[in-house]
């Protein structure tokens, strides 16, 4: 079963017309970064990846760029990959999500199939169109 769109990013838009800034929780980074350090420890390839969202509701979260800063740091400072894919072609089509920040069932496997796709060219140490080593 198909769920559909359930109106909650609309509801966010109307109830922040100015936009929001979300808190930084330091301590969800510190526990990334816990997880990262001891996934590496084990000898483990580490790659963030941040999912398609849904791009109307991008201009009302005020700090995304702050956001997105600190998932290119931890990749940085622990040199692994970062792939975001917030600018994938599905983000523009609402059809695609049943809220701004999860896919249909339908677009989810559409989406996985294009990151295996990525994951194993990545893999194979080639690039694809959307990731670039």
């Amino acid at each position: 079963m198909e769920l559909e769109w359930d109106g909650k990013a609309q509801e966010f838009i109307d109830a922040n017309q100015k936009g929001i800034t979300f808190p930084i929780q330091k301590e969800a980074v510190a526990v990334l970064q816990n997880m990262i350090t001891s996934i590496k420890e084990k000898n483990i390839e580490v790659i963030l990846i941040f999912p398609p969202e849904y791009v109307a509701i991008r201009p009302f979260i005020k700090n995304r760029e702050q956001i997105m800063g600190i998932f290119k740091a931890l990749a940085k400072n622990n040199n692994i990959e970062f792939w975001d894919y917030s600018d994938h072609p599905m983000c523009s089509q609402k059809k695609n999500f049943y809220n701004s920040e999860h896919l249909k069932g339908s677009a989810a496997i559409e989406f996985s199939k294009s990151f295996a796709y990525d994951l194993k060219a990545y893999l194979d140490g080639k690039q694809t169109g959307f990731i670039e080593k």
